[in-house]
C-alpha cells in the first residue's frame, strides 16, 4: 500500500540536459551555462542551458513562500518558493527512477507551469527568472515501508548579469 496524492495537480517539469549544455558551452571558472549577448536592448541575455522535453507529472502542491521581498543593493528582490510532492509510483511508471532507486528529478531542473488535472492552467513560471529545483528529497516512506513520495523544493534565481561582456 503506497497511498496517493491529495488534491493532485499537474506540473510541467523541464529536466536539465547536462550533456547538451556542456556541448553548447559551460563557463570553465563558474561551471554554469555561458551567457551570450542579448538579441535586443530590452532582451535578457541568452543562455547555453539545454533542457529535455517537458514532463507532465501529477503532484501535490504545498504552500510555500510567495512574493516575499528582500532588500538588495538596487531595490527589492523577489523571492518565491514552492514545494511539490510527486508520487514515486508515477515516476517509476514513466522511467524516471534510476538503477539505485533515486528519482531522475534533480537539483537544477526547471518548473514551467502548474495545471489542474482537467488541463486548466493555474500558474506559469516564465523563464527567466524561472523556478528551479533546489532540493530533492525521496526519503518519505509509505505505509508499506517503501519510498512513496518525492518532495521537491523550487526556488527562483535572482537575475544578475544581463549581457555578456
Amino acid at each position: 500500500m503506497r497511498g496517493h496524492l491529495i488534491q493532485p495537480f499537474v506540473a510541467h517539469v523541464f529536466r536539465l540536459d547536462t550533456t547538451a549544455t556542456v556541448v553548447a558551452g559551460v563557463d570553465d571558472r563558474f561551471r554554469k551555462p555561458k551567457l551570450a549577448r542579448p538579441l535586443g536592448p530590452d532582451q535578457p541575455a541568452q543562455t547555453t542551458r539545454r533542457e529535455l522535453a517537458v514532463l507532465e507529472l501529477q503532484c501535490q502542491v504545498e504552500v510555500g513562500e510567495r512574493g516575499r521581498r528582500q532588500q538588495g543593493p538596487s531595490g527589492n528582490v523577489p523571492d518565491d518558493r514552492l514545494v511539490l510532492v510527486f508520487h514515486m509510483r508515477e515516476l517509476e511508471e514513466k522511467g524516471l527512477v534510476d538503477s539505485s532507486g533515486s528519482p531522475k528529478i534533480n537539483v537544477g531542473d526547471r518548473l514551467g507551469a502548474i495545471y489542474k488535472t482537467d488541463g486548466t492552467m493555474v500558474k506559469t513560471y516564465p523563464n527567466p527568472p524561472g523556478l528551479y529545483a533546489t532540493k530533492v528529497s525521496d526519503e518519505a516512506f509509505g505505509l508499506g515501508r517503501s519510498r512513496n513520495l518525492v518532495i521537491v523544493t523550487w526556488d527562483d534565481r535572482p537575475q544578475g548579469l544581463t549581457a555578456a561582456p
